[in-house]
């Protein structure tokens, strides 16, 4: 289950090393102008690769010195400070590259892919995935690299012990909760079941945590219900990475 809304987040700053590929465009993308896909592909080769090897110049080469680089911040860097990091990044764990998405937008071209590093550390593998988002220009005969801007994909929670609650309990939580004017969470049995249908998404099974808070499995989000004195629950919590969302019972 997901909120409502929730807009993407492009951030972080990526200069690591790159030793294996596999990049495809999926076979429904719209065809794109001779040879667009492979010219970007040598371009985030090539930058990358300058970054596993230190060279500062030839990763100088495919960045424009009016690029913009965003983090997991409000912080938004130069291409000067990003340069300072790629001299320390020489010798990072490898980094692979999938998925690569190319669409003209005008004289620009947007990309998007996903990087995956993994490293030892104390004898447990780390591993890190980020969806990266590039638009690029083309100035003095070559694609350059005008801005980026990168989302972590956090690793898959594990689920917690299932609790059992009793039905009466269960049979509490029964209602529809307003998310918007035209957003709502209905809740509802199915046998010994508690299903959560939102607005515009398939019903879902909530497995309870604890007689209150109840959550999707393989997934982030809680729903919690609070119960007030006299036993009622007036309104549902989405809890979703630290932001609790009320959402006021209407029926």
């Amino acid at each position: 289950m997901k909120a409502p809304a929730r807009a993407l987040a492009i951030a972080s700053i990526c200069v690591a090393v790159v030793i294996a590929v596999s990049i495809g465009a999926p076979a429904h993308a719209a065809p794109q102008g001779p040879g667009l896909e492979e010219q970007i592909r040598a371009a985030i080769l090539a930058r990358r690769d300058a970054a596993a090897r230190g060279d500062l110049a030839a990763w100088s080469r495919g960045v424009a010195d009016d690029s913009i680089w965003t983090a997991d911040s409000d912080h938004v860097a130069t291409k000067a400070q990003v340069r300072s990091l790629v001299g320390a990044s020489a010798g990072n764990p490898p980094v692979t590259i999938s998925g690569l998405q190319v669409r003209r937008a005008g004289t620009a071209a947007v990309a998007t892919y996903v990087t995956e590093s993994r490293d030892q550390h104390n004898g447990k593998t780390i591993i890190e995935r980020n969806v990266q988002m590039e638009t690029y220009a083309r100035r003095a005969g070559r694609w350059v690299l005008v801005a980026q801007g990168e989302t972590w994909i956090p690793p898959t929670p594990a689920d917690p012990p299932v609790s059992q609650v009793d039905a009466t309990v269960l049979d509490r939580y029964v209602g529809v909760y307003e998310w918007s004017p035209k957003g709502f969470l209905e809740v509802y049995r199915d046998g010994e079941r508690l299903m959560a249908r939102a607005t515009g998404q398939d019903a879902e099974e909530m497995f309870a945590e604890d007689d209150h808070t109840f959550f999707g499995k393989g997934q982030r989000w809680r729903q919690i219900f609070p119960v007030d004195a006299t036993g009622t629950v007036r309104y549902s919590i989405f809890r979703d990475r630290g932001i609790d969302y009320e959402m006021p019972r209407v029926k």
